[in-house]
């Protein structure tokens, strides 16, 4: 009587059929898979095992089949957002503090490009006009400089965030850091600029006409800055730009009026009253400044520009 002996056929691709099933088999070892199983019954069979594994793994892991309770989900995310929030607090400050320069430099960039080298020349001018125009210092030195710093600065406002000025913004928003932060980051940079230019416009000034206008100097365009460029940022922010540019050009050429005619032989009512509150640094006229900045920072993630609804 013949014995036969059945050893383990080599030959046979058991355990490449795995891979073959999921896919993850290389084309060329995937071909030799494929022409052994057309003509092996027992590698087919051995498939066909695989295959019903394969399904019964889809379909234990289908989002319908691991699908979390609502409450559940909800706790889940919180717990989520906690340990991420406890893992910043934890970071060391000087951590914080490079993020956070790192954060306000990538915004120079990022803002308009028209924002500096406006800001600039208009500066420029007021100094230069008021160095030209103004003769021995005193009360009227830096009148140009007070007129058209502010309303540099609030051009500058009025495009530094949204939509219509930022064509990345989408992108900004799809990244975790909070679109409060970016704004308020933003807003540092361009109204440091501002400042900067202004204050070395003043500079020069006080050297011609000397130091003691500085400070006299400062306090008629600081005031005026800060409240123009937040109501054109809250404007901008939540109604449009082009409105935001239009409510501080209107509101310069009142005041502008008004300092070409100091008689009042033109008066606009009560958008002379507004340039007369406006301009001026005021205790008053920075607590309206502060409010109107918090009420932009605190609202921008909900803002909904009015010019987005049709038929307006």
């Amino acid at each position: 009587m013949e014995l036969v002996h059945r050893a383990p056929r080599p030959e046979h691709p058991l355990d490449l059929l795995p891979e073959y099933v999921s896919g993850r088999l290389d084309p060329d070892r995937a071909a030799v898979v494929r022409r052994h199983l057309d003509l092996c019954v027992e590698c087919k069979l051995q498939l066909a095992g695989w295959r019903e594994v394969a399904a019964a793994a889809r379909d234990a892991y289908s989002p319908a089949a691991v699908a979390l309770p609502e409450a559940l989900r909800r706790r889940v995310v919180e717990a989520v957002a906690q340990a991420s929030e406890s893992r910043e607090k934890r970071r060391p400050l000087r951590s914080r503090l490079a993020w956070l320069g790192r954060l306000i430099a990538a915004q120079v960039p990022l803002a308009r490009r028209e924002i500096w080298p406006a800001s600039t020349v208009v500066m420029a001018i007021g100094a230069a006009v008021s160095l030209i125009a103004d003769h021995g210092g005193g009360a009227a030195a830096g009148t140009a400089l007070a007129l058209l710093a502010p309303l540099a600065a609030a051009l500058g406002m009025a495009m530094i965030y949204g939509q219509e000025n930022d064509p990345a913004l989408e992108l900004a928003l799809a990244t975790p850091t909070s679109p409060r932060l970016v704004l308020v980051a933003r807003l540092a940079v361009v109204l440091t600029w501002d400042l900067i230019l202004a204050g070395a416009a003043t500079a020069a000034l006080a050297v011609v006409n000397g130091p003691a206008i500085f400070l006299p100097l400062v306090s008629l365009w600081l005031g005026p800055m800060l409240l123009l460029s937040c109501l054109t940022l809250l404007l901008s922010l939540f109604i449009s730009t082009s409105l935001a540019i239009v409510a501080a050009a209107m509101i310069w050429i009142v005041r502008a009026l008004e300092v070409a005619g100091p008689s009042r032989s033109i008066d606009l009512g009560g958008l002379t009253s507004m340039a007369d509150a406006i301009w001026q640094t005021s205790p008053l006229g920075l607590i309206a400044a502060l409010c109107l900045l918090v009420a932009a920072v605190a609202l921008v993630p909900y803002r909904e520009p009015l010019t987005a609804h049709p038929g307006i």
